[in-house]
């Protein structure tokens, strides 16, 4: 699946980096906000399932490039909105047909019995992979500077 990925990935970052000067991970955070609207960096990291610090940092980027906009919250000046600005609309307006095409374009090798099945297929991945009880016997991670958890 990485493979795959990657592989079937290369177009779009064509597109985002050549077309738009948008990296991969930026491209993620935007569609993420398109999609779920308004909303603070730890629930955008959450949402695009990355670390909270490549989000901070891709977020000061697509800031500077004029994409996304920080608005402080009303009860809580400490925390703030992260918001598509109306140039990170129209980026996203732009690529987001784009890669509907390519994906389009790559499932056209399967038949309507094998779309069915892929989509049965990944939807029970998915829900294995949502199902924190198949963890349990992992060591937890520990993601903070000092090995804190």
């Amino acid at each position: 699946m990485a493979r795959l990925h990657a592989t079937a990935g290369a177009p779009v970052v064509r597109i985002c980096e050549g077309g738009h000067g948008v990296t991969r991970r930026e491209w993620r955070l935007l569609l993420v906000l398109a999609q779920y609207g308004a909303m603070s960096s730890s629930d955008l990291a959450q949402a695009a399932q990355l670390e909270w610090g490549l989000v901070s940092k891709t977020l000061g980027r697509l800031q500077t490039k004029g994409l996304v906009s920080r608005t402080p919250k009303p009860n809580d000046r400490r925390r703030v909105l992260i918001a598509l600005t109306e140039k990170g609309t129209l980026v996203y307006q732009q690529v987001f047909p784009k890669v509907i095409d390519i994906n389009r374009t790559l499932l056209t090798v399967l038949s309507d019995s094998q779309l069915e099945q892929l989509d049965t297929i990944l939807s029970l991945l998915q829900q294995r992979a949502d199902d924190p009880a198949w963890l349990d016997d992992l060591p937890k991670s520990q993601r903070r500077l000092g090995g804190r958890n």
